[in-house]
């Protein structure tokens, strides 16, 4: 039945209609998940910032590898970080208010800013103005 509905109308107009708003909600739930993947990945490198620092003091050979350990697994997350901190640096700017969005209008102004008519200096109009096309053409051909 919905096959024969889209012969009579455009009933996919809505979905059409939502396809930005829902593309700026998907941008700022990214952004909320990337940053609490940043903060959890803060917690573990400080987790395993003190596992190293504990075990590190104690002149246990086991207690060395454990903190030699510590100490890989925290480069693990300090990479992971790395990436996370420039995927947020990378949609950041996409959502920021001051770019107008579905979500935050330019209240300035409208969306579209209109163009100008184009206005002449005198130094910047052409100088064919005046000239036949023949005395135009005769000059561009000459040269």
């Amino acid at each position: 039945m919905s096959g024969v509905r889209g012969w009579f109308g455009n009933f996919t107009a809505k979905k059409q209609e939502d396809t930005p708003k829902n593309a700026t909600l998907g941008l700022h739930t990214q952004l909320g998940i990337l940053r609490k993947r940043e903060k959890h990945l803060v917690a573990q490198m400080e987790e395993q910032d003190i596992i190293a620092r504990k075990n590190a003091g104690i002149a246990d050979p086991e207690s060395s590898i454990a903190a030699k350990a510590a100490l890989r697994r925290k480069k693990v997350h300090e990479h992971s970080l790395d990436q996370t901190v420039a995927q947020i640096r990378t949609l950041d700017p996409l959502a920021s208010p001051e770019r107008p969005t579905v979500e935050h209008p330019n209240k300035k102004g409208p969306h579209v800013p209109r163009m100008k008519p184009l206005q002449h200096n005198t130094a910047e109009r052409p100088s064919s103005r005046g000239i036949g096309l023949r005395k135009l053409l005769r000059s561009w051909l000459a040269t």
